[in-house]
C-alpha cells in the first residue's frame, strides 16, 4: 500500500474511491465557491504547463485535460462566471 500525501489539490476521476480501493482513507472536503474557482485557475496553469512540455504522443491527452479544467471553470451550461461540479 502506497501512502497518499498530496494535500490541497482538486481531485477528479474517482480518485477518493481509487484510494479507498487501495486500502487507504482519503481526507477530503468540499471547497467553497471562491476557493474552488481559485483552485481551478491554479489547476488550469498546471495543465497548460504540462501540455506545453508534452511530446506529440501525449499532447492530445494533456490538451484534453486543459479543456476539462476550462469547462469546469466556465461552469454548467457554459455560463460565464458560474461554478459547477459536473460541467
Amino acid at each position: 500500500m502506497e501512502p497518499y500525501s498530496r494535500h490541497g489539490k482538486l481531485v477528479r476521476d474517482r480518485i477518493p474511491q481509487i484510494i479507498r480501493e487501495d486500502g487507504a482513507e482519503p481526507v477530503t472536503y468540499t471547497a467553497g465557491r471562491e476557493e474552488y474557482r481559485g483552485r481551478l485557475r491554479d489547476k488550469l496553469g498546471e495543465e497548460v504547463a504540462e501540455f506545453l512540455e508534452a511530446d506529440e504522443d501525449s499532447a492530445p491527452e494533456e490538451l484534453a485535460d486543459v479543456l476539462e479544467v476550462a469547462r469546469a471553470r466556465r461552469g454548467p451550461g457554459g455560463r460565464r462566471g458560474s461554478v459547477g461540479e459536473d460541467p
